[in-house]
C-alpha cells in the first residue's frame, strides 16, 4: 500500500537530502500498521514516530535513494563546501592526535577489565594501566576525532574541528545518527585500523567456519544417466607412443614458389658460357720449375739483373720437364696433349698488329744497375775526423805585489 502523503511530506521536510527511497518508505509504512495496529485516521502522530525511528536505526545505504545526498563532483574538487544539511552516518572513528602504540595499549587493557567485570559508567578515577585486571576501565586520550561518513552511496573523511563532547571514543557506537551497531564490530574495526597504522599483520582467526561443500552439478540434459551408466570408452589397441620420448618435431615451412622478376627481361641476362670457356676456367697455367740456391754468404752482394724489353715474336714452347723435376710423363698420351695444346691455342687472345709492334719495340731500352761491393764497404764504419783544439796562451804579465 502506498504510504500516506502526510508522512512523506513530514520525511522531506526533516529529512530533505538524501530523499528516502519510496520503495523502502512503501514497506516500513506496510509493517508499522500491521505491526502495532495502527489506523492512519486517528493514529497519525504515532506512525509518524515510529517511522522516523525505523529510518535513523536502518542502513542509509537500503533506506535512501542514491546519488540524491552528497553531490558526486565533491571527491575530484580540490576545494569544495558541502552545502545544506545532509544526513549521513558514521562508519568509522579513530583518534589521529596520539601514537597507534598508546591507542593500542589502552585498548587491550580495556578489553581486560572489562572481561574481569569491571565497568565504565560512574567512574570518575583515573585508571591505572600498570596494574593488570583491577581497577576502572581506562578512557582514550582525546586529542582530535577522525570520521568516516557515508550517506549510503558516497563516503568522505572528516576531522574534528572543535570537540564534541557527545561523541566519546570506546563509548560511541558507529552508525549514529541513522543505525546503532554492535560494540563487538566496533571494538574490531577500531583495533584494525589501529594494526593497520603500526604496520602490523592481521592475526589468523581461530574459530573459522569450515568451507561450505561445493554445490551439486546442474543436470541440464534428461535424467537418463540415472537408469543406465554411460558406456565406457573402448581402450584403443593400437597406442602411438613409439616417439614419446623423441624431441617435438617442428614443421617445415613450404618454400615460396619461384616467380620470375617483371624488372628483368630475358634479353638483358648474360649469355650462357662456352663449352670451351668453361674447360679453360677449369684449367691451370704450368710454368718451369724455380731454382733457389743456397748460399751461405749473408753478406754477399746481389746479382746484376738486366732488364730486356719483350719481343712480340710468337709465344716459345715450353720446356719438357723430366721426371725427376715434375711427375711421370709416361702417364701422359700425346692425343690429350695435343688436344690440350689445341684448347689453350683457342682460348689466347689474337695477336696485336706489326705496326704496333715496331712503335713498342723501338722505344725498349736496357737499364743496368751496379751496386760496386768496395763502395759499400768505404761508406761502411769511416771514423769521423778528429778536431785539433789549440791552447790559447796570453803574452801579457800581471805583477802581483804587497808593497806600499
Amino acid at each position: 500500500m502506498a504510504p500516506d502523503p502526510r508522512v512523506t511530506a513530514y520525511l522531506d521536510a526533516n529529512y530533505p537530502s538524501p530523499r528516502v527511497d519510496p520503495e523502502w518508505l512503501g514497506a516500513c509504512y506496510d509493517w508499522v500498521l500491521d505491526h502495532h495496529n495502527l489506523t492512519p485516521a486517528t493514529d497519525m502522530p504515532t506512525i509518524l514516530h515510529h517511522v522516523e525511528a525505523q529510518l535513523l536505526q536502518s542502513d542509509l545505504s537500503d533506506s535512501m535513494a542514491h546519488g540524491t545526498g552528497i553531490p558526486l563532483n565533491i571527491l575530484q574538487a580540490p576545494c569544495a563546501t558541502l552545502r545544506g544539511p545532509v544526513l549521513v552516518e558514521m562508519t568509522a572513528i579513530t583518534e589521529v592526535g596520539s601514537s597507534a602504540l598508546a591507542l593500542d595499549a589502552v585498548r587491550v587493557v580495556r578489553d581486560e577489565r572489562m572481561n574481569a567485570g569491571a565497568g565504565a559508567e560512574g567512574e570518575e578515577e583515573e585508571a591505572d594501566l600498570e596494574v593488570d585486571g583491577e581497577g576502572p576501565v581506562p578512557n582514550y586520550p582525546r586529542s582530535m576525532l577522525r570520521f568516516e561518513l557515508s550517506d549510503g552511496a558516497t563516503t568522505l573523511s572528516a576531522f574534528e574541528y572543535r570537540s564534541i563532547p557527545d561523541i566519546v571514543l570506546g563509548e560511541t557506537p558507529l552508525g549514529c545518527f541513522s543505525k546503532t551497531f554492535s560494540m563487538a564490530v566496533q571494538d574490531a574495526d577500531f583495533a584494525r585500523g589501529l594494526r593497520r597504522r603500526m604496520g602490523r599483520l592481521e592475526p589468523e582467526e581461530e574459530h573459522q567456519p569450515p568451507p561450505a561443500p561445493p554445490p551439486p552439478p546442474v543436470q541440464v540434459r534428461s535424467p537418463l544417466r540415472q537408469i543406465s551408466r554411460p558406456p565406457s570408452p573402448i581402450p584403443d589397441l593400437h597406442q602411438h607412443a613409439d616417439d614419446e620420448d623423441q624431441p617435438r618435431r617442428r614443421r617445415v615451412p613450404t618454400p615460396p614458389p619461384a616467380v620470375t622478376s617483371a624488372y628483368f627481361s630475358p634479353t638483358n641476362n648474360p649469355p650462357p658460357p662456352r663449352r670451351g670457356d668453361m674447360g679453360l676456367a677449369l684449367q691451370s697455367a704450368r710454368s718451369g720449375p724455380i731454382d733457389i740456391v743456397d748460399s751461405d754468404s749473408e753478406n754477399d752482394a746481389p746479382a746484376r739483373r738486366a732488364i730486356v724489353p719483350l719481343k712480340s715474336s710468337a709465344r716459345k714452347p715450353q720446356p719438357v720437364l723430366s721426371e725427376d723435376e715434375y711427375g711421370d710423363d709416361a702417364m701422359m698420351d700425346d692425343a690429350f696433349l695435343e688436344e690440350l695444346q689445341r684448347v689453350e691455342e683457342q682460348g689466347m687472345p689474337p695477336a696485336p698488329s706489326r705496326s704496333t709492334r715496331r712503335g713498342s719495340s723501338g722505344s725498349g731500352d736496357v737499364i743496368t744497375i751496379d751496386d760496386d761491393d768496395d763502395d759499400m764497404e768505404d761508406k761502411e764504419n769511416v771514423p769521423a775526423p778528429q778536431r785539433h783544439v789549440r791552447r790559447r796562451v796570453t803574452e801579457e804579465v800581471i805583477d802581483i805585489s804587497d808593497s806600499d
